[in-house]
C-alpha cells in the first residue's frame, strides 16, 4: 500500500504540474490532489489484494466500499496536511520543492500600509553551498528523534486498515496463520530480546531510520554517477 500511494501521488502532483498554470497555487493544489486521491487508491490496491489471497468470506463489495470510504477520510486529512506544507515552503523557498522549480517568490514591501512586490531580482540568489548539508543534517536528526523516542508515544487505536478488518471481520482467521515474518530481529516494531518496550520500539526505529538512509542514499548515488557525464579522453 506504501509503493502505490507513493506512485500514485507523484503521477498525479507531476501530471498537474503540467496542466496547470505555472503558480505556486497550482503546485499547492496538485498537491492536495495528489495527497487525497493517493490514498484511498491504496486501498482498491489492498481489496484486490484481498480478492485474490483473502481466507475469510467478507464479500469483495463489501470490503472495498469499507476500506474506500475509510481511507477518504484519512486521504483528506493528509491532503490538508500535505497542502498547507507544500504552501508554506513554496511561499518562501520555493526552489526546495521539485515541482516547483522555476517559481519565484516576490519580496513583499510594506508601502503606506499595503503589502506590494517589489522590483525582481536581476539575478536569482544561489542556494548557499552548505544549505542542502544543513538541510539534510537537520532531517536526518528529525527522522532519529521521532523514530527513537516520539514514536513511543504513537497512538494504540487501529489505523484505517485495522479498524475495517476489525468491523467487518477480515481478520477472523488472523490467529490461524503465522505472518513469515514473524521470527525476524524487528518484527511487531520492536528489537528481538528486548523485553524493555521503550528501548526495543526506540531501537527499531533507528535501525528504520538508518536502513531507509543507506537505501535511499546509496540509489541516490547510483543515479548521480549514471546522469555524470564522463569526460572525454584527449
Amino acid at each position: 500500500m506504501g509503493v502505490v500511494t507513493v506512485v500514485t501521488a507523484y503521477a498525479l502532483f507531476r501530471g498537474l504540474v503540467l496542466v496547470l498554470p505555472r503558480t505556486r497555487r497550482s503546485v499547492t493544489v496538485a498537491s492536495f490532489a495528489a495527497a487525497l486521491v493517493s490514498v484511498p487508491a491504496a486501498a482498491v490496491v489492498f481489496t484486490l489484494i484481498y480478492a485474490i489471497g483473502g481466507t475469510t468470506d467478507v464479500p469483495v463489495g463489501k470490503v472495498l466500499t469499507a476500506m474506500v470510504g475509510v481511507h477518504v477520510l484519512i486521504g483528506i486529512g493528509e491532503a490538508v496536511i500535505t497542502m498547507l506544507t507544500v504552501g508554506a515552503v513554496v511561499a518562501v523557498r520555493p526552489d526546495l520543492v521539485y515541482g516547483a522549480r522555476g517559481l519565484t517568490a516576490p519580496l513583499k514591501l510594506r508601502v503606506d500600509g499595503e503589502l506590494v512586490d517589489a522590483e525582481p531580482a536581476t539575478v536569482p540568489v544561489p542556494i548557499s553551498a552548505g544549505s542542502p548539508r544543513k538541510l539534510w543534517t537537520a532531517g536526518v536528526v528529525t527522522a532519529l528523534v521521532l523514530a527513537g523516542f516520539v514514536s513511543f508515544y504513537a497512538s494504540a487505536s487501529p489505523d484505517g486498515l485495522e479498524k475495517v478488518a476489525a468491523d467487518k471481520g477480515i481478520d477472523a482467521k488472523a490467529d490461524q496463520y503465522e505472518h513469515a515474518t514473524a521470527d525476524s530481529p524487528l518484527a511487531d516494531y520492536g528489537v528481538k530480546d528486548i523485553t524493555d518496550a521503550r528501548l526495543s520500539g526506540g531501537l527499531a526505529g533507528v535501525i528504520g531510520v538508518g536502513a531507509t538512509l543507506a537505501v535511499g542514499t546509496g540509489a541516490f548515488w547510483v543515479v548521480r554517477r549514471r546522469r555524470t557525464p564522463v569526460p572525454e579522453s584527449v
